[in-house]
């Protein structure tokens, strides 16, 4: 099964060597206007991404998924970890240079912090994400 979402989003950030930059411009062909999930017809789990635009994550327009969200059937909590992973380059491991589509500044945070791999700044920005998703459903 294939699901259409039509959904506008613009990736603000790239990450590169474990430092975090600011999208401040970007082409317009990058700019996600809806994807499609593709979803497993037996156990219902998320297959695959397609963009409608380019990514420097995609191989043909298919996005580059996680091994743990093909673990996971396509809900909102999925959707929104999915658009969270779109709207950032992961200028480490693409399958092509996206720097001379964009223009970027480093981020800057209140709290410094130094991170030895992209593996380690991923796994902080997802831990980042569920703990304020905790704190959203305990607002319900």
């Amino acid at each position: 099964m294939i699901k259409k979402i039509n959904k506008k989003i613009i990736p603000n950030k790239i990450i590169y060597n474990g430092k975090i930059y600011n999208i401040i411009k970007l082409n317009e062909k990058f700019i996600i206007k809806y994807y499609f999930v593709e979803i497993n017809d037996e156990n219902k789990l998320i297959k695959n991404i397609i963009l409608d635009s380019k990514h420097p994550n995609c191989d043909n327009r298919i996005f580059c998924l996680p091994k743990y969200l093909t673990n996971l059937k396509f809900d909102k909590t999925s959707q929104n970890l999915i658009e969270n992973l779109l709207s950032v380059f992961n200028a480490n491991n693409s399958y092509f240079s996206p720097w001379k589509y964009i223009e970027y500044k480093k981020y800057i945070s209140k709290e410094k912090k130094y991170y030895k791999s992209y593996t380690n700044l991923f796994d902080d920005l997802l831990n980042n994400f569920f703990n304020e998703l905790i704190k959203l459903f305990k607002g319900i």
